[in-house]
């Protein structure tokens, strides 16, 4: 190819590979693989590569299953004779592995095999061939045949980027969008995962309004479950715990247990813990019955496209942002509730915990409703006190602080201020001093992978008003203080620039 294989990777949309529909290729492929099992690989290690001799017998099944091969695509057996040829002096250790019978032959195996054959010059079938599970999702083990939609493309991309680095050093590698030219490919397979799958969310053109637009669910691209989640979109009103929504509010989010949780993350970033095995197996199969997957898996499953992106900014977030109430700010038991808002370019997400082992998790449409929703769990205080704010080093403001509380309101000056805020500065030394935090909020901001900056503030009620307390960070000495008002929580959260990140 004259350009990067992954250049304009989003033609699969439009790609009907090869070999799609034919009504007896997949079982020609099937025999092909069961007949090069017995085949030797060549020896690479040499330039050119040693061809080790074939036994009669295994030669001649494999040419029976070429002339299958060339009879289902109606091709010309000697040209398919040597289009297998060349398919052997590329084969791998991983052209041999299991075969999944209801995956080969399919749409996304078939675009695996369309991907690797432009890079290594072979026909479609021969470049499938070459990883008879290209294209599925998730790792080893737990992969799946996702048909279209966000993972499904994912899937096959990602699995060709992988398969063209660890082979033969084709860059990018597993980070497909990744159009810089690095010396190595990345080999990791954890790595790529959610890049790639805000990838396609971006041209398949999905966002949390056109989804909710949606009152046929089925009309999304890849075709959707059966169940319409829109209500996910909205979520509901906020209790005082912040769990459970009123009648009248409808929907409020999909609240999921431990086993669909971890099968959703297992398929969205690929990482495998001890124990899996029966809690995936167990995600799946209640996602089905409950319809946010439909499909088999000869078909193919579809996951719906909106929890897929939902799941995957909690687990690679540009900004995370945790508000832990307290009972003093709301009703008994509140302390126990903790909202999370994860925020990925121009997606909000918000989730909570109903009850132990579960997770629910809710869309919202702006950093304006991210706000209004906090601000129902951690009350301001409202206030005539005006504007203040304030940033010192914690001894020098305990100093100052304790002075005009103390009854000499000139020691306000101490504090950078005139005389007529004593009234503010015994506020604040009220707060403090009372401890009385109604909420906390910790913030993340991330670059990839590593956080970058974290910040955390307290919410101190005073006599007239509720007090942003924070430090930098968690080294720091310097103080900052501020009315805790609507529009510096805004400017602390630094949500509302959430559309310019």
């Amino acid at each position: 190819m004259a350009e990067p294989w992954n250049k304009d990777i989003e033609r699969l949309l439009k790609t009907k590979p090869d070999g799609l529909d034919v009504q007896h290729l997949p079982a020609a492929m099937i025999s092909f693989h069961a007949a090069f099992l017995d085949v030797p690989l060549p020896d690479r290690t040499v330039d050119p590569p040693v061809i080790p001799p074939v036994d009669p017998v295994a030669a001649a099944a494999v040419d029976a299953a070429v002339i299958e091969i060339a009879n289902a695509m109606s091709w010309d057996v000697d040209e398919t004779r040597q289009e297998y040829e060349n398919f052997r002096l590329q084969a791998t250790k991983e052209s041999k592995n299991d075969i999944k019978d209801k995956f080969v032959g399919s749409k996304e195996h078939l675009l695996f095999g369309h991907v690797v054959g432009e890079v290594r010059r072979l026909k479609t079938v021969f470049g499938a061939m070459l990883s008879p599970t290209g294209g599925m999702v998730g790792p080893g083990p737990f992969s799946i045949h996702v048909a279209e939609g966000v993972l499904g493309y994912h899937g096959v991309a990602h699995d060709a980027g992988g398969y063209l680095c660890r082979w033969y050093k084709e860059n990018p590698g597993y980070e497909y969008i990744n159009e810089q030219e690095n010396p190595n490919c990345e080999k990791n397979p954890l790595k790529g995962q959610i890049s790639g799958i805000f990838f396609w969310i971006k041209k398949l053109k999905l966002g949390w309004l056109n989804l909710l637009a949606f009152s046929d669910p089925t009309s999304l691209v890849g075709g959707a479950p059966v169940e319409d989640i829109s209500s996910f979109l909205e979520p509901g009103r906020l209790s005082a715990a912040g769990t459970e929504p009123s009648e009248e509010d409808g929907g409020d989010g999909v609240i999921l247990d431990e086993a669909e949780v971890r099968f959703l993350e297992v398929m969205i970033s690929g990482a495998v813990q001890e124990g899996d095995d029966e809690l995936v197996n167990k995600g799946l199969e209640s996602l089905k019955k409950r319809g946010l997957i439909s499909g088999d898996e000869e078909a193919g499953y579809q996951i719906t496209d909106e929890l897929v992106l939902a799941m995957a900014i909690t687990l690679q977030p540009e900004l995370k942002l945790e508000a832990a109430p307290t009972a003093l700010a709301v009703a008994p038991g509140a302390d126990e509730q903790t909202l999370r808002y994860y925020r990925y370019g121009d997606f909000l997400v918000e989730q909570t915990t109903p009850a132990p082992g579960q997770m629910r998790l809710a869309g919202l449409r702006d950093a304006s409703h991210a706000q209004e929703r906090l601000l129902k769990v951690i009350p301001l205080a409202e206030s005539d006190l005006g504007a203040f704010s304030l940033s010192l080093t914690g001894d020098k403001f305990e100093t100052a602080a304790s002075n005009a509380a103390a009854g000499a309101p000139d020691q306000a000056a101490g504090l950078g201020l005139d005389a007529t805020a004593s009234g503010v500065v015994s506020d604040v030394t009220t707060a403090l001093d009372s401890g009385k935090v109604v909420g906390t909020i910790r913030i993340q901001q991330y670059d990839g992978e590593n956080e970058i900056k974290s910040r955390d503030l307290q919410f101190v009620q005073g006599g007239q008003a509720t007090w942003l307390v924070s430090r930098a960070d968690e080294d720091s000495e310097q103080i900052d203080i501020s009315l805790a008002s609507t529009a510096t929580l805004g400017l602390e959260l630094g949500l509302t620039s959430a559309a310019e990140n």
